[in-house]
């Protein structure tokens, strides 16, 4: 149980800030779009970031997320239905590994 949680969540909390590979694209991760975490652990979006990237190469934008195989759709669906999420909602601490993500986040 336990153990299944802490590595859903970090899993997850791993996808915000990992760089993808996405060949053509310039925008490579969730933090270059204007996505961080905060000083208190909570997401927090730089509108003026992800505006500017809109209105510079909104295909790059559109590239991140939606690239075949490598797009963060893609690779977030797969952490989503991975194993480790299967096994969670077949024990029953789906809920324990959601109230943990954010009480992980709410407590920094």
């Amino acid at each position: 149980g336990n153990s299944l949680v802490q590595t859903t969540v970090s899993r997850l909390e791993g996808m915000l800030t990992k760089k993808l590979s996405i060949s053509n694209s310039s925008v490579k991760s969730m933090a270059q779009l204007g996505v961080r975490f905060n000083g208190n652990g909570k997401l927090e979006l730089n509108s003026a970031t992800l505006d500017a990237l809109l209105a510079d190469d909104p295909d790059a934008v559109t590239e991140f997320f939606q690239q075949e195989d490598t797009g963060f759709a893609v690779v977030m669906d797969d952490v989503l239905s991975s194993r480790y999420l299967k096994t969670a909602e077949k024990q029953g601490c789906l809920s324990e590994m959601l109230v943990k993500l954010l009480n992980t986040r709410n407590a920094n």
